[in-house]
């Protein structure tokens, strides 16, 4: 696990928005046992503070034997994971990447049919959002699973994901990157 630094914690934990502080209440209270309580009670705590105070933070979990680094490390994982999962609906670049990794997930499961049906879905929204890179990248997948299709669908759809992957592979030769992804020139509300 990466080892985050109080500031970068702290600086987070700030930086969220009143309906997001909520989400990652409503995910993670009242779920677990001591540890998520403890990285709970460290959440409490960064949130009242109006400046970073360890010397507050070290006194509220003195003598309970926890270890503040762990429990930091922890809190800032279950952040992120929160805000991915309240964010990934207003992004498109974020539902593709998450499609990604629910994809790789089937695939390593066997369920290669269920696998095939996401990535066309995320195939339609890449090419919809013109993001060809990410349809590359799910066509290969398909094609890492095509030959555990059935023989007789096999060869159909090797002729589809190679047509796909040549219109995908033009529409990458003239896509403009100094234009780039259209909510990426937004400024601070980036969402992606």
């Amino acid at each position: 696990m990466r080892n985050y630094d109080w500031p970068q914690v702290y600086a987070l934990v700030q930086a969220m928005t009143r309906n997001e502080k909520g989400y990652f209440r409503k995910l993670h209270e009242g779920f677990g046992g001591d540890s998520q309580r403890q990285y709970m009670q460290l959440y409490a705590l960064l949130e009242k503070q109006k400046t970073l105070d360890l010397g507050a933070i070290k006194k509220a979990f003195a003598g309970q034997g926890i270890n503040l680094t762990s429990t930091r490390n922890h809190l800032m994982q279950q952040l992120l994971r929160s805000l991915r999962n309240y964010s990934v609906g207003k992004s498109d670049l974020m539902q593709l990447r998450e499609l990604l990794d629910y994809a790789a997930l089937l695939e390593k499961k066997g369920l290669h049919q269920a696998c095939m049906e996401l990535t066309k879905e995320g195939i339609d929204l890449a090419q919809k959002n013109n993001h060809p890179w990410y349809v590359i990248l799910l066509l290969n997948i398909q094609r890492s699973i095509i030959d555990l299709m059935p023989e007789n669908e096999r060869d159909a759809l090797a002729a589809a994901i190679y047509q796909k992957t040549v219109e995908a592979n033009k529409s990458l030769q003239t896509y403009r990157w100094d234009v780039g992804d259209k909510h990426r020139h937004k400024g601070k509300g980036n969402q992606n």
